[in-house]
């Protein structure tokens, strides 16, 4: 895809353009995020309701059955972080890679003037550090804004009808 450093069009827009090729990778991102989001809000609303109707009555094979599938829960919310560090990582790397040859092109095409104003190591130093900081934004930043806010949107709903 052929970016222009120089766009006009919005810095997010641009950025976008660097995530969509990788669009198949961001969703099941997103997807697995969401996933851990939901059991970190049903562990403590299934741990009260469990507490509070179950063992009252007795019921301490259900109550048992209950955390069992907590357990179960926490595990594949386990596997489901460690996939979402994979994919999320995998993707950033790609998306690193298609700046990196954008920067490259668009270095390639800057004068010797420039050069000879700039400082080589200041710019390479540029370079790598704020490519490095924009690509764990790439990924990072996505899935920790759709897991706390729907953190932050399930708690309030849970706790809504707790009281």
């Amino acid at each position: 895809m052929n970016r222009s450093i120089n766009d006009q069009n919005s810095k997010l827009k641009i950025f976008a353009s660097y995530i969509v090729p990788h669009r198949g990778a961001f969703a099941l991102d997103m997807c697995l995020s969401l996933a851990v989001a939901v059991v970190d809000l049903a562990f403590p609303y299934m741990t009260r309701q469990s507490l509070n109707s179950l063992l009252p009555k007795g019921l301490f094979g259900a109550f048992f059955a209950v955390m069992g599938i907590l357990f179960v829960s926490y595990l594949l919310r386990a596997w489901f972080q460690y996939l979402i560090t994979i994919i999320g990582h995998r993707m950033g790397t790609l998306v690193e890679a298609d700046m990196r040859r954008d920067i490259f092109t668009h270095m390639q095409s800057l004068s010797f003037s420039f050069f000879d104003r700039n400082r080589t190591g200041v710019l390479l130093s540029r370079v790598t550090n704020d490519l490095f900081e924009i690509v764990e934004l790439a990924h990072h930043g996505p899935e920790n804004l759709l897991i706390c806010g729907v953190t932050l949107l399930g708690s309030v709903i849970i706790l809504l009808t707790f009281n």
